[in-house]
């Protein structure tokens, strides 16, 4: 399936892109979505997106099409979805 993965500022720069389709077996989690990109791209955006091992960092915020996902590892992904990863705005 193919799954569009949209990033945000500091993220984009990292990505060297401010999206990007990828291609995940039919089963694929949005977590396997991220832990794919991070390790395509390597780097910076893997540093920013993993905090150890495989987890991933908990200080961003993913949203599959317009919805909040907190739990990466059990929501299961569908052809055309749009994954968009956030990094924390701080600032007053």
């Amino acid at each position: 399936m193919i799954v569009t993965i949209e990033y945000t500022a500091q993220l984009k720069q990292a990505a060297n892109c401010s999206s990007e389709e990828i291609s995940l077996g039919q089963e694929a989690t949005a977590h396997d979505a991220i832990l794919q990109v991070a390790q395509q791209h390597g780097g910076a955006l893997e540093k920013m997106l993993i905090a150890n091992e495989s987890k991933v960092s908990s200080s961003l915020l993913f949203f599959v099409d317009d919805s909040q996902v907190v739990d990466l590892e059990s929501h299961l992904l569908s052809e055309g979805n749009h994954i968009t990863i956030m990094s924390p705005i701080s600032g007053g």
